[in-house]
């Protein structure tokens, strides 16, 4: 028997699969063909996130992606969570194929000498995170 791993197949999608055989003297075999669904799994954690760039009304929020086998899948994306000290969720952004987000009085008022909490997850589809 033989195994084989495909390559950037998408969380929950089907596939229509099959082995081809080549043999000596231009033969070849060919199996039945098979439908797999692949399995949807949230993707890895990604790095403890960095907070930088301290300013009045900003700060720059910065993560490694999940490493590529404990991706699960193509990322899609991010979510990013800012939560106060009273852990009252302030914001929540989808964020695309980026590894920073820049926090400022724009995006959502921010106070300097006040703590919050921030989250990131990763995305592999629609609605799965890590």
């Amino acid at each position: 028997a033989a195994a084989a791993t495909p390559l950037r197949c998408t969380s929950g999608a089907t596939y229509e699969v099959f082995a081809w055989y080549s043999l000596r003297g231009n033969s070849s075999l060919l199996s039945p063909k098979r439908n797999v669904t692949t399995t949807i799994s949230a993707p890895g954690n990604i790095s403890t996130p960095t907070i930088s760039q301290l300013a009045q009304a900003s700060f720059l929020v910065s993560w490694q992606q999940p490493a590529l086998e404990q991706q699960n899948g193509a990322l899609t994306g991010y979510q990013l969570q800012l939560d106060d000290l009273t852990s009252q969720t302030l914001l929540v952004r989808t964020l695309a194929l980026i590894t920073e987000f820049n926090v400022t009085a724009v995006t959502q008022p921010v106070q300097l000498g006040r703590t919050y909490g921030v989250a990131v997850r990763a995305r592999n589809g629609p609605a799965s995170f890590g």
